[in-house]
């Protein structure tokens, strides 16, 4: 149901000339608040100058008044919109074979799915095609018997299917009124014979094979390529073992920094001259020593630390008579 709604957003927006099946899609979102009435796709198969022609209408059915209507679009008006006057889904349907015959068209079969879901994002598989009545290999009459028993119980056989997956044991023999035993004896497949009763549902037909090949795509192509292609493997170069070949110049700065590095601790170093005046104008011209690290550690230690609130406390504690 949630694609229903996003296609019929889609037609509301683009606003582009539609026909029948765009109309009852549109007209079961547009009918989603209408609590009180239960809507059911229903389609026809006709035919007319050897040609086949197919149409689809929305049947609305009042629960507070049980009557039914339709909703749809044609270009003929007897066959798009109804009025909810009709007593049975029996009549309805009538009323549109007898449209059908008015336009020199000749109703072949008549389809009816199951109701929609009020949810417009319900999660639940739509089902277009659950009955299928051949009119050309049975009575009108055996057909609205079927379509009025129908009406009575198409919530209970939804809401059966939905639950357990599966319709009643008799569903076939007393609602599916097709020419598929006719055609059998007769060597033909119907074309509806062969799908699922269920369009949704329906298993996908064999293709047939494949004449050429399908071409590659690009990445298939790149694929392929890196199977065929046989690179030899890189050599890995160990940087450690490897090294470059030491120059002139950076022997030269290695032996400097070996030689700073095995310098004596205890040796002074010596700063470059400095140029001093004095306030009489006397330039005097001198270098400044620095001390050894022997002597810096020296200072350090004989500095005298000052005392922590703890120890002044522990201090007084131990003087006085409490600590005695």
């Amino acid at each position: 149901m949630s694609r229903v709604t996003a296609t019929a957003k889609q037609i509301m927006t683009q606003a582009l000339p539609i026909q029948c099946l765009e109309a009852t899609v549109l007209a079961c979102y547009l009918t989603n608040d209408w609590i009180n009435a239960e809507r059911i796709p229903l389609s026809f198969k006709s035919k007319a100058a050897g040609n086949t022609y197919r149409h689809i209408v929305l049947a609305v059915k009042c629960t507070a008044t049980g009557k039914w209507g339709g909703i749809g679009l044609s270009r003929k008006q007897t066959l798009a919109y109804k009025p909810i006057q009709y007593d049975n889904l029996a009549d309805l349907v009538t009323d549109y074979k007898e449209s059908y015959q008015e336009c020199w068209h000749e109703l072949c079969k008549v389809y009816v799915g199951f109701p929609f879901s009020h949810d417009p994002f319900c999660p639940l598989s739509l089902h277009w095609r659950v009955l299928r009545l051949d009119a050309t290999a049975n009575s009108w009459e055996r057909i609205c018997v079927a379509l009025n028993d129908y009406d009575g119980e198409m919530m209970q056989l939804a809401s059966r299917f939905y639950k357990f997956g599966k319709l009643n044991a008799d569903f076939d023999t007393k609602y599916r009124l097709g020419s598929r035993m006719r055609n059998s004896a007769k060597g033909k497949n119907d074309e509806d014979a062969d799908s699922s009763d269920f369009e949704s549902s329906s298993p996908r037909k064999s293709r047939p094979p494949r004449l050429f090949n399908r071409p590659a795509t690009s990445r298939e192509r790149g694929r392929d390529l890196k199977r065929t292609l046989s690179l030899p493997p890189l050599k890995q170069v160990d940087s450690i073992r490897k090294r470059r070949p030491m120059t002139a110049v950076s022997k030269r700065a290695t032996n400097e920094t070996i030689s700073v590095a095995v310098a004596p601790e205890t040796e002074k170093t010596t700063a470059p001259t400095v140029t001093a005046v004095d306030s009489n104008d006397v330039v005097s011209v001198g270098e400044i020593s620095l001390p050894n690290r022997e002597e810096v550690d020296d200072d350090v230690a004989s500095t005298p630390v000052p005392p922590t609130p703890a120890a002044i406390t522990s201090k007084i504690i131990a003087s006085s008579f409490l600590g005695v």
